[in-house]
């Protein structure tokens, strides 16, 4: 006989604050730039300056309302952060913006200025120990799809041959992987004296000013390793790494630089939640024999997700007792989404 459990964590924790939490950045988990022009001093570097020293310092400058720009440098260098709760995935809507310090400075052909397109990837908290340590997913901005982008790119850094490398990373090399976009730096002098680094259309971080609604971004846009897209309830954590490996003359390196991020709706009713003022969905009991039994005051359409975000079941059902069959699903969390909140239980 296969057991379920149920983690009755419905409105603990991830919800608490749902009405006095904040909008912008929380903490930053790891800031670690590849080698850039203004790496060591965008956040500074001070001598015995450890990694946690620098995680801290890039939070100061973009968490809260500081909006201070920090720079990621060339290729691939990243920085990691999270709210101090979910980002909710609202349907139809763009769910949170990334600030740059990006401009626009020509519109014809095509929006050009200064624009260093950062890759944004989403993580969801499966295991719900807090930290970014699940799975990571893209979002799938305007270049995905085009032969041009490079997936599974690499790239490895060595220390003895970087000016600008970062001083309180100890490792001789750094290695990073990831969606390369192609070059958008175009030399209009001849001789790299003035380049113009020019826009894509949408779902990159400081690709336009931060007051263009394409700064904004939506959860709908994640897509897994394989580049199937996947409905992710939420996202816990943010990572941005700059996603073109260009040189651009006397402008230095193409790098993108991060200067805050905001949710769009910060009160948006959130996972494992629901309103039991309504009475509208109410556990009965520890199911058994793969059964998932619910009480329901209305009859709504539940919709089961696994812990990647994958759609792996639905069922119709009634007002009063229902009984959901999850024999079908393997172990592990899942979710259950109906019309007025989430449930989170665990397959064992």
């Amino acid at each position: 006989m296969k057991k379920i459990t149920l983690l009755l964590t419905l409105s603990v924790g991830i919800c608490a604050s749902i009405f006095a939490q904040s909008p912008y950045i929380h903490k930053v988990y790891d800031y670690r730039p590849a080698p850039g022009r203004f790496v060591n001093e965008y956040p500074e570097y001070e001598t015995g300056d450890t990694q946690e020293d620098m995680n801290r310092k890039a939070e100061a400058c973009i968490s809260g309302e500081n909006e201070i720009p920090i720079t990621l440098g060339g290729y691939g260098g990243y920085v990691v952060f999270g709210f101090d709760h979910p980002i909710i995935n609202v349907a139809n809507s763009y769910d949170f913006k990334i600030l740059g310090n990006a401009f626009i400075t020509t519109t014809t052909p095509q929006d050009g200025g200064s624009c260093e397109p950062g890759i944004v990837m989403v993580s969801y908290d499966a295991n719900g120990n807090g930290l970014p340590d699940d799975v990571w997913y893209e979002l799938a901005g305007s270049e995905y799809t085009k032969p041009e982008t490079i997936k599974n790119y690499q790239i490895t850094y060595y220390k003895s041959a970087q000016p600008h490398y970062p001083k309180w990373i100890d490792d001789e090399t750094l290695f990073f992987e990831g969606t390369k976009l192609a070059d958008n730096g175009v030399d209009l002098s001849g001789t790299g004296a003035y380049y113009v680094l020019y826009a894509y259309p949408w779902g990159y971080a400081d690709n336009y000013p931060n007051t263009d609604e394409r700064s904004n971004f939506n959860i709908e846009w994640a897509v897994d390793a394989a580049g199937k897209a996947v409905h992710l309830p939420a996202i816990h954590f943010v990572k941005v790494y700059t996603g073109v490996n260009q040189q651009c003359g006397l402008l230095g390196e193409v790098s993108t630089e991060v200067a805050g991020a905001k949710d769009l709706h910060p009160n948006a009713v959130g996972i494992n939640q629901f309103y039991q003022n309504k009475n509208t969905m109410r556990l009965l009991k520890n199911p058994v024999d793969d059964v998932l039994m619910l009480e329901l005051s209305e009859p709504q359409t539940l919709s089961i997700y696994n812990a990647l975000g994958q759609l792996v079941g639905t069922n119709r059902t009634t007002e009063g007792i229902n009984k959901i069959d999850c024999s079908h699903l393997n172990k592990g969390v899942y979710i259950i989404i109906s019309n007025y909140g989430n449930i989170k239980f665990i397959k064992q």
